[in-house]
């Protein structure tokens, strides 16, 4: 599989997900305040002093399209005939050969 064969539509739709339930996940509602006091932090800490958020978020985001190319390139290797599910029925048909004999 090659790039030009991702399922574009598919990655983008994946990174869109990942991304807004990982700030769902660490917003102030969802599970920030439980991550933020088991780092030992208190209220009167404030998080990201001294970084540039736009960074932040940048590399974020940065790190999930690689996450979500990386994968579709993946799933998409295992669709192939020597690779994935015929690989698996050769396995299968080999061991119920090996036990019935």
């Amino acid at each position: 599989m090659s790039f030009d064969t991702l399922p574009w539509p598919a990655v983008i739709v994946s990174i869109v997900v990942v991304f807004v339930s990982g700030l769902t996940w660490f917003s102030r509602r969802g599970f920030f305040p439980a991550w933020w006091s088991a780092m030992g932090k208190g209220e009167g800490d404030v998080p990201g002093v001294g970084q540039s958020m736009p960074v932040v978020f940048g590399l974020t985001l940065v790190g999930i399209v690689i996450q979500a190319v990386a994968m579709a390139l993946v799933v998409g290797l295992a669709d192939q005939p020597l690779v994935g599910a015929e690989a698996w029925r050769r396995v299968a048909a080999a061991a119920s050969a090996v036990t019935t004999a």
